[in-house]
């Protein structure tokens, strides 16, 4: 019997972006153990250029069908979609469908694969796939690196969006063969919201494949290096529009709705300067022993924060880098700074995906973060030290200690972290496959 299925993965290398990893590890888990996943994605080097990193794909198995299709180029209707005023998250499966549709066709045609995965984001492709599967009669599998209608960085156009978004979102989950999640408590929360779905949710947590060989040694002398890498998550904007009154908006923004309690500012560098900013006045000397660097795309509102708390001579922000790039740097860096959003309803349900490639230098990390999974992984893994954004007296005290000594807090709990590694976590995606196959 022939182990067919296929991945639709809009994020795969050699697009640069941390929902890359994950279909990539995927597609060379199941190649290894005999499986033959096809992968539809997009050409991003004709179409993204400017985000790609061909060394991604260098761990990809030589002989795996990956088919990169076109996607219609974006346009004023497309921006307009990309609003979300027009009842779809993002323009994607409007760019992509023909495309897309044909893909599956031809390799349902040719291969008969016995499901389909399709990960996500982008959300738009959610109904699009699930409802091809249905047509089909081939079991779909949904793969959620983030929730749909939970996560609230920005408000939903209308309640007539959001409970739209729901119902399709409880539809999809319902019909898919299992829904994937990406940490515990993001399948508490969907448990909650949908209670009679709580079957459908498996953990696979994303996750770092080995632990790095640490080639440097920090020399006594020098400055204490902190690193951050990607994204936050936070636009200022959002967060005003979000707690406004609907008077107080533009007439297109009068219905905008915002289900949940959600700050988006703690998932900011903003309590970490402000526990840096304390620090130098309190104690100046550290001051000239402290250097922040920063990668990734640079937001606007980044320079004024900075400056909001004197730390220009401190904090650098470099840019975009390519993944070797990338591990160099982690490689140069005495600690790793990481950040979380502060929910009303809940417990914080994310980890960064760059916790993961944090955790497999065993270095120490700067936790600045909420109750909830960012937390509990950091202490579990014993690998870093939790600071309380609401308490910067207690967090300079803090800081100081892990800047004096940063080998205190390298504790590492090897088998915790060994569960973290990718071929424990797609152990539980592989046992669910099996079933499909009958294994």
């Amino acid at each position: 019997m022939e182990k067919n299925f296929v991945i639709v993965a809009y994020d795969f290398p050699p697009l640069n972006s941390g929902g890359s990893l994950r279909p990539a590890r995927m597609l060379k888990y199941f190649s290894d153990k005999g499986f033959n996943p096809i992968v539809i994605t997009i050409d991003h080097e004709k179409y993204l250029p400017d985000r790609t990193d061909k060394t991604l794909c260098e761990k990809l198995p030589p002989n795996a069908e990956v088919i990169r299709t076109p996607i219609e180029r974006t346009n004023l209707l497309t921006r307009l979609i990309d609003t979300g005023y027009l009842f779809l998250t993002d323009s994607i499966s409007f760019r992509w469908k023909k495309f897309l549709t044909k893909s599956l066709d031809d390799a349902v045609a040719k291969y008969k694969p016995r499901f389909i995965l399709v990960t996500l984001p982008p959300f738009s492709i959610m109904k699009l796939v699930h409802s091809y599967g249905r047509k089909k009669g081939i079991p779909v599998i949904l793969d959620l690196r983030d929730p749909l209608t939970y996560w609230v960085s920005s408000p939903f156009p209308s309640r007539l969006h959001y409970n739209y978004l729901r119902k399709m979102e409880r539809n999809c989950i319902e019909s898919s063969f299992k829904t994937l999640v990406v940490t515990p408590g993001m399948k508490e929360i969907y448990s909650k919201i949908y209670p009679g779905l709580k079957d459908k949710f498996e953990v696979v947590m994303n996750s770092f494949d080995d632990y790095q060989k640490i080639s440097k040694t920090r020399k006594s002398n020098s400055k204490f290096t902190i690193g951050y890498f990607g994204s936050f998550y936070y636009n200022p904007y959002s967060e005003e529009l979000k707690r406004k009154k609907w008077w107080q908006k533009k007439p297109y923004q009068y219905f905008q709705y915002t289900p949940y309690d959600q700050d988006w500012k703690y998932r900011s560098p903003y309590y970490f300067f402000q526990t840096m900013n304390e620090l130098f006045f309190q104690f100046p000397r550290y001051r000239d022993k402290t250097e922040v660097f920063f990668a990734g795309n640079k937001p606007e509102w980044f320079d004024n924060m900075v400056d909001e708390f004197a730390l220009r001579d401190v904090v650098k922000h470099i840019g975009f880098v390519g993944k070797e790039e990338a591990v160099r740097l982690h490689e140069n860096y005495d600690a790793f700074l990481i950040t979380s959003a502060r929910f009303k309803e809940y417990n914080d349900y994310c980890i960064a995906g760059k916790t993961y490639d944090y955790l497999s230098f065993q270095k120490p990390i700067i936790g600045f973060v909420t109750k909830g999974d960012q937390q509990w992984v950091i202490e579990k893994s014993g690998l870093g030290l939790v600071f309380n954004p609401d308490n910067a007296v207690e967090s300079v005290q803090k800081l100081k200690e892990i800047i004096d000594k940063p080998e205190k807090f390298v504790k590492p709990e090897i088998e915790f972290l060994n569960q973290l590694k990718t071929e424990k976590q797609l152990d539980k995606l592989g046992s669910v496959v099996k079933t499909l196959f009958n294994l």
